[in-house]
């Protein structure tokens, strides 16, 4: 079982989806996700970026969450990761329901590292993804049944040949502030047509880094990444702007606003990021 639309084809190629090149297996109440973690992906080359596991996360709880609640749909509120740095190699998320509800879905998801098969002691990480339930109607994809499958893959026919975030258009206007720009393209849009809320997650773990990078040095990672969703992105481009709140010797925790800036900069969504030095 797979989210695409035999019309529309969502989502299209080429799209980010599609060049993180992950697969999904149905077991029971929950569903397990792989994806290989390459330097592409990569934030410095060697640790899988949290914005990335952001898209994972995003992508992975809505498609358990849409089977949940058919016929009904889901439109993402809140994101929420917390875990260290996952190197290059397998990742795999075990994503399961912590809550539906008439008008929120819950999903949890264990990030484990370097494994192909669930295993508690490889755990990194772990996600919390809510999402509100909306009709049907909102969306042009529906859920392809034709195959009825419990194993889906989903891949760019052109593998990914340069770094994700050159490849979603994401450009820095001033480093020390946080501010960067990303296009609102068909590469980057959801099922709505709005930018797709692990991108949004991307930018808030992009422009916090960059804020944090200017005042504490280049090895920073990122250990905690949270996303309140506002708006949808109407026009483009999403912009952002970091503001550190709070810093030390070890790290510093970086607020996000991420707007529209042709559309009066509309608030799209806040992040709140926690970064450390590389110790």
């Amino acid at each position: 079982m797979s989210v695409t639309d035999p019309v529309t084809g969502y989502p299209p190629d080429p799209h980010v989806l599609r060049d993180l090149g992950f697969e999904t297996e149905r077991r029971q109440d929950h569903r397990i996700v792989r994806a290989v973690a390459t330097p592409h992906l990569a934030d410095d080359g060697r640790h899988l970026g949290q914005g990335v596991l952001a898209i994972l996360l995003d992508v992975s709880g809505a498609s358990t969450a849409i089977e949940a609640v058919q016929p009904d749909w889901i439109a993402t509120v809140d994101l929420t990761y917390h875990g260290g740095p996952v190197g290059l190699g397998p990742v795999l998320l075990d994503v399961a329901p912590v809550r539906v509800g008439k008008n929120l879905v819950v999903m949890q998801a264990r990030v484990q590292a370097g494994v192909t098969e669930p295993d508690p002691s490889a755990e990194v990480g772990h996600g919390l993804v809510t999402f509100a339930r909306i009709p049907g109607s909102a969306t042009e994809a529906t859920l392809d049944d034709r195959a009825d499958q419990d194993r889906t893959a989903l891949v760019a026919s052109v593998p990914l040949s340069e770094p994700l975030p050159h490849r979603l258009g994401i450009t820095t206007i001033d480093a020390s502030n946080g501010i960067i720009e990303m296009p609102h393209s068909d590469y980057a849009r959801n099922s709505f047509g709005t930018i797709n809320g692990g991108v949004v997650g991307l930018l808030c773990d992009t422009a916090a880094r960059l804020a944090a990078t200017e005042l504490l040095g280049p090895a920073v990672t990122t250990h905690g990444l949270e996303v309140h969703y506002l708006a949808q992105t109407r026009v483009g481009p999403a912009r952002t702007v970091g503001r550190v709140i709070r810093a030390d010797r070890h790290g510093a925790t970086v607020r996000v606003d991420v707007a529209d800036a042709g559309a009066d900069d509309t608030l799209l969504a806040i992040g709140v990021v926690s970064v450390a030095l590389d110790e």
